[in-house]
């Protein structure tokens, strides 16, 4: 976040915390810094989906993590 602080004109960077917030369960923000940041549709809907993404595979991979402490 201290990038975010530092460059928040980097619409990479913020388009990155985008990401974060909405792969991390903090979605209330992220439509707001999307829009705030100007991010083209098209961008924002790529974001969504990189969130999925990974929330797709944190479920996975605590999965995993699971099974291997059961056997």
């Amino acid at each position: 976040m201290k990038a975010a602080e530092l460059a928040s004109n980097n619409a990479k960077i913020m388009s990155n915390v985008a990401l974060y917030l909405l792969a991390s369960g903090q979605t209330a923000n992220a439509p707001s810094l999307m829009t705030q940041q100007k991010l083209a549709p098209d961008v924002q809907q790529a974001i969504r989906g990189d969130a999925q993404k990974v929330i797709v595979a944190a479920r996975g991979y605590r999965a995993n993590i699971r099974m291997e402490k059961q056997t």
